[in-house]
């Protein structure tokens, strides 16, 4: 419910409920999993600089509550779990940015999930960031999502081979 600050959204929200409409930058099985950004289809300057302050907050205890619970649930049915953090063009993931002063309870939830033998797929440190691949600093666009996608698939493939279901 927290997306639905934005007014954008929160109209695409209300006409779900009454009409069938496509999902927000396309289908996720057409894009390989994500959903592209563009732009400023879905979010004006504003929006996105509000977002971005944000996203130096702490964690919200309540999300993270139910973040760990998730994982816990998953771990105790055996199901695989691994981490994607996403690339931003123009600054590292506070959960991988050792030298950001913000970092440190992100950290925490990191080394905790590696505690746990949760493993991390950090391709955005291994990939170039080209700023032709995003809508804007913080969302890909249908170029960049594909490429990552690919190379997430390919990591996903290298952690748990059976999953191509050969």
């Amino acid at each position: 419910m927290k997306e639905l600050r934005e007014p954008e959204k929160l109209i695409r929200f209300f006409k779900a409920t009454y009409q069938e409409i496509e999902p927000m930058g396309g289908s996720a099985r057409k894009n390989y999993g994500f959903r592209p950004g563009e732009r400023g289809k879905f979010q004006n300057d504003q929006q996105l600089l509000l977002q971005e302050a944000g996203a130096q907050n702490l964690p919200n205890k309540q999300i993270e509550s139910y973040f760990w619970k998730l994982v816990r649930m998953l771990k105790e049915k055996n199901i695989e779990v691994a981490v994607f953090f996403p690339p931003l063009f123009n600054r590292d993931v506070l959960f991988l940015d050792v030298d950001n002063k913000n970092a440190k309870p992100y950290i925490k939830i990191k080394d905790k999930l590696l505690s746990m033998g949760i493993p991390i797929l950090d391709m955005a440190y291994q990939e170039a960031r080209v700023a032709s691949e995003f809508a804007n600093a913080g969302h890909l666009n249908r170029q960049g999502a594909t490429r990552f996608s690919k190379i997430m698939g390919k990591e996903l493939l290298a952690l748990w081979p059976s999953i191509d279901g050969k």
